[in-house]
């Protein structure tokens, strides 16, 4: 399976933003705190759901709801 689009309509500190995928390796790169681990949270969500906390650690869904307070949307070009 490979992924062409990720396309984040409001998921964490995203809002419309759309990631075109190349053949090949692709490699998510940036500066600290610029959003790299909530794309790839993003990306999990997306195949896994959200799925449950366990302990004292935030769901992703509560730690990737996003800034405005809206719901996490987006979807995956496969």
């Amino acid at each position: 399976m490979k992924i062409n689009k990720i396309e984040i309509t409001s998921f964490g500190k995203f809002k419309n933003k759309t990631i075109n995928l190349k053949n090949g390796i692709n490699i998510i790169s940036g500066e600290n705190e610029s959003g790299k681990s909530t794309v790839i949270s993003f990306i999990f969500a997306m195949f896994y759901g959200f799925g449950e906390s366990r302990g004292k650690s935030l769901s992703l869904r509560e730690k990737y709801t996003p800034w405005d307070g809206g719901v996490c949307e987006g979807k995956l070009s496969l």
